[in-house]
């Protein structure tokens, strides 16, 4: 009886276009304790992400009223001094293979089938394990990106960029975007344009050794970088030959570009392009082994082309 009074009672309700009157269970808040909504829940943030040195934050869009968010990106190493970790994976392997070694000559004499079996898996996975880093190194050099590091990741190196006074204003602004361009597209930590006959340097930009970087003056490391260029550096380059690339750092100990008193301890690679039509050299210089690959010597080769066009 009660629930067909009441009913009624919605239906009287409903025809009249009367408002109801509220249950005596209903919560009522009045307009200033509604709870207020957040500015992203009213409208999506667009966010775009930047990593710093081990952080990641992520920055909403401007005007929306979103505060920064800071997300602290962790690294957990061993830290054991003198000890890098990317050799773990080695040590690993080294002491899998050691464990195998004892468990055969501990074993059943002759081993079981299934014991050689699992023998053989031990030893393969002890065998990726060691060769491990070796391989995630050469994906590094070859793949995007590069992992191009700066003049403080390079031993020994300052940062430095210095164009010669006297050229025309258009041939150093063909410099500077040149250089800036190899530094960006090519895994390389520092670009020079040398002149080895008349023993001096036209540009350097990037990482150069520490001797030779003198702050605040450009001209004078410029002067440096000039009288540390020995006779030697003409006949790097056979003749007849356009290009020379050093993978390694024997490789370049035997060619005498170690020894070049501008040239950091921490470049490991380098390549030499001669400037076609003039008697300048583009050198590049590379902070790991075998960091350019086929693409990027002959970009640079591309680029000494344009440059004497310019010269």
């Amino acid at each position: 009886m009660s629930a067909l009074m009441q009913h009624r009672t919605i239906l009287g309700c409903r025809h009249t276009r009367q408002r109801c009157p509220p249950a005596p269970h209903a919560l009522h808040l009045q307009p200033a304790q509604q709870p207020q909504r957040w500015p992203a829940q009213l409208q999506p943030a667009l966010c775009h992400k930047a990593s710093i040195r081990g952080s990641s934050r992520l920055y909403a869009t401007p005007g929306l009223g979103d505060e920064e968010l800071d997300v602290a990106v962790f690294r957990f190493t061993l830290g054991i001094p003198g000890f890098d970790d990317s050799n773990i994976p080695r040590v690993v392997g080294a002491a899998v293979a050691a464990l195998v070694a004892i468990n055969h000559v501990l074993g059943a004499d002759p081993a079981p089938p299934a014991q050689v079996r699992a023998e053989f898996l031990d030893i393969l996975l002890a065998v990726l394990c060691f060769t491990a880093p070796e391989i995630e190194g050469r994906l590094r050099q070859v793949g995007p990106g590069k992992g191009r590091a700066g003049a403080g990741d390079v031993a020994g190196a300052a940062q430095l960029f210095a164009l010669a006074e006297g050229q025309p204003e258009a041939v150093r602004k063909e410099l500077a975007w040149t250089s800036f361009a190899l530094l960006k597209n090519v895994n390389c930590c520092s670009v020079l344009l040398l002149q080895p006959e008349a023993s001096s340097a036209l540009m350097a930009r990037g990482a150069v050794a520490q001797a030779v970087a003198v702050q605040g003056n450009t001209a004078a490391s410029l002067a440096k970088i000039s009288q540390a260029i020995s006779s030697s550096s003409s006949s790097v380059l056979p003749a007849g030959q356009q290009q020379l690339w050093l993978p390694d750092r024997s490789a370049l100990q035997q060619a005498g570009v170690s020894s070049w008193g501008f040239v950091p301890e921490g470049v490991q690679s380098a390549l030499l392009q001669a400037v076609p039509g003039g008697k300048q050299l583009l050198l590049v210089l590379a902070e790991r082994p075998r960091a350019l690959s086929d693409k990027d010597r002959k970009w640079v080769a591309a680029v000494a082309s344009k440059l004497g066009g310019v010269l």
